[in-house]
C-alpha cells in the first residue's frame, strides 16, 4: 500500500499550492496534499490543519518512526505545527510548499513558485508518524 500512496503523491508533483486547498484540480495546501495522499490508501477525515492531522494520527496509534511513507510534521514544537510533508526516504520528502495565506489562486502560486515538490527534509522537523498499515 505504501507504494500506491507514494506513487499517487509523486503524480501530484507540480500541483499548485493554494492556501486552504484540498483538491488536486484547484490546488492543495500542505495538509490538503497530505490528506489527499493518505486518503488514497486509508480513511482520513478531510479539512484538517497540519496540527489537527498530527493530533488525529497520533490518537489513532501511528508510531513515531521515520520510514518511507511516514508523515513529517514541522514547526516550533509538537504543539505548534505549521507544515506537513510525506517522507520518500530518510533524507527527502514531498509536499505542497512555497506559499502562505496570501497564495489564494493558481496565478498566485505561479508567482511564488508554490507547488507540490520534492526536497530535502527541513531542519524544523518536530514529529514523525509512521502509518499503521506499513
Amino acid at each position: 500500500m505504501i507504494e500506491i500512496m507514494l506513487s499517487y503523491a509523486l503524480s501530484l508533483t507540480g500541483t499548485p499550492y493554494v492556501y486552504g486547498g484540498n483538491n488536486p484540480l484547484t490546488g492543495l495546501d500542505c495538509s490538503g496534499f497530505a490528506i489527499e495522499v493518505l486518503r488514497s490508501v486509508e480513511t482520513i477525515p478531510r479539512d484538517m490543519t497540519a496540527q489537527s492531522l498530527y493530533l488525529y494520527l497520533a490518537q489513532i496509534g501511528w508510531r513515531s518512526h521515520l520510514s518511507r511513507g511516514s508523515v513529517l510534521f514541522f514547526g516550533q514544537t509538537r504543539n505548534n505545527i505549521s507544515h506537513v510533508e510525506i517522507a520518500l526516504n530518510d533524507k527527502i520528502s514531498i509536499g505542497a510548499s512555497g506559499g502562505d495565506s496570501l497564495v489564494r489562486t493558481i496565478e498566485d502560486a505561479k508567482k511564488h513558485g508554490a507547488f507540490v515538490k520534492i526536497r530535502p527534509i527541513r531542519k524544523d522537523l518536530v514529529a514523525v508518524l509512521e502509518p499503521t498499515f506499513l
